[in-house]
């Protein structure tokens, strides 16, 4: 199975060009949040999320959340959580396309118990500017429940946009089992067996591995989380958070060397080896037992001495610009800690977090992102700066005096 933003589709990988098949193309693709995470549970169904297309319900993206939110609507896909049922035989033909869980704002990270069958969600939260706020959670998925997005967040904290909105109720959605770390964005999640192969992590078996591609302080690592026996993982009993240790971390950028580390996706090999994928120095990592111990090595070079791509640090011709005009304007709200000091100091914190290297200008990832161009997120949301004229004038500016 594959997925883009508006299609799931099947292929043999043996011959990918003449066994590809559509299985669905009900998926819209405006808005935020449209990458998909596909998992199957115990009964053979595909479970596929749908991501809200606003951060917090907010009117065409803009200005004050919405109550009620349309996305609660009984006929509205977004927001949600689907399944895709097959026929039993050969043909596995789809049978049929329904929501199984609402209120879940981005669902990237999901994962299935091999033993009870249970879905766990990890929910990417709402982007508040207070670093330590709103946690982001672990939910177990019950069909034809709500989660509470976009008005509760946590263990049942009613967002600040609705806090003067008397009725709005938290009681009346589900809780989360527990609580990460806010801004840590949770993207993948796997439950680990260690199983009796040459690389098998027996201290990591039956703990929940997820990767945490946050930029800020929370993220950028791996960890490890204590489950019961059903998969539910444990929280800790006055805070809410689960218990995890890491198990990749300290991936802070290293000039001349890489980028801050933003892992994806994380699969376990046959051998009880690691793979794990990072976006901003486009590598694949393999982690695996460490001189016969349970320890982990990272295969393919040191994870702290890795041959990521260099970060370029000289700030180049109309950086200043450019920070006067647009980021200190349209980005600083959400991103003060990178866009918040002066253009030297954000010149060097786009470098660190991955968003500009040493290549063509036009390629980085900041300047895609202000241009609302691919897959990837607009900034700023919903459009990028193709509706202020002005500014795209300045990014084009930009671009001609970097080259």
């Amino acid at each position: 199975m594959w997925a883009s933003r508006d299609e799931i589709w099947r292929f043999d990988p043996a011959h990918p060009a003449t066994t590809r098949e559509t299985v669905s193309t009900d998926f819209p693709a405006e808005g935020l949040h449209r990458l998909k995470q596909l998992v199957f549970d115990d009964t053979g169904r595909l479970i596929v999320n749908l991501g809200a297309f606003t951060d917090r319900c907010e009117k065409g993206g803009k200005g004050r959340p919405m109550l009620p939110c349309p996305a609660d609507d009984p006929g509205a896909k977004e927001a949600a959580l689907w399944a895709i049922g097959f026929s039993p035989d050969a043909a596995h033909r789809v049978k049929g396309f329904q929501p199984l869980a609402r209120g879940l704002r981005n669902s990237m990270a999901l994962a299935v118990h091999p033993g009870s069958g249970l879905v766990l969600q990890g929910e990417n939260n709402v982007d508040l500017s207070d670093p330590d706020r709103p946690p982001e959670e672990l939910n177990v998925i019950e069909p034809g429940r709500h989660y509470g997005w976009p008005y509760c967040t946590g263990m049942g904290d009613v967002l600040p946009d609705y806090r003067r909105r008397p009725r709005v109720d938290c009681g009346r959605y589900e809780r989360p089992v527990a609580l990460l770390p806010a801004h840590s964005a949770p993207l993948t999640m796997l439950y680990y067996r260690a199983g009796s192969g040459p690389q098998a992590l027996a201290g990591l078996d039956g703990r929940l591995l997820i990767t945490l591609h946050g930029y800020r302080e929370s993220g950028h690592r791996v960890i490890a989380c204590e489950t019961d026996g059903e998969g539910r993982p444990v929280a800790k009993e006055k805070s809410g958070m689960a218990r995890c240790e890491d198990i990749v971390s300290n991936w802070g950028a290293r000039p001349g060397t890489r980028p801050l580390g933003s892992p994806v996706g994380l699969a376990a090999a046959s051998d009880g080896s690691l793979w794990l994928t990072e976006d901003k120095s486009r590598t694949v990592l393999v982690l695996r037992r460490s001189g016969g111990s349970d320890g982990l090595d990272g295969g393919g070079g040191d994870k702290s001495d890795g041959d990521g791509p260099a970060v370029a640090r000289k700030v180049p011709a109309g950086w200043s610009e450019l920070h006067a005009r647009v980021l200190s304007r349209s980005c600083v709200q959400c991103h003060k800690e990178v866009f918040g000091g002066t253009a030297d100091e954000a010149w060097q914190a786009v470098t660190a977090v991955g968003w500009a290297d040493a290549g063509d200008p036009a390629g980085w990832l900041i300047v895609h992102a202000m241009k609302g161009e691919g897959v990837r997120r607009p900034m700023p949301p919903p459009t990028g700066i193709g509706a202020l004229p002005d500014q795209r004038t300045a990014l084009e500016a930009f671009l001609a005096a970097a080259r």
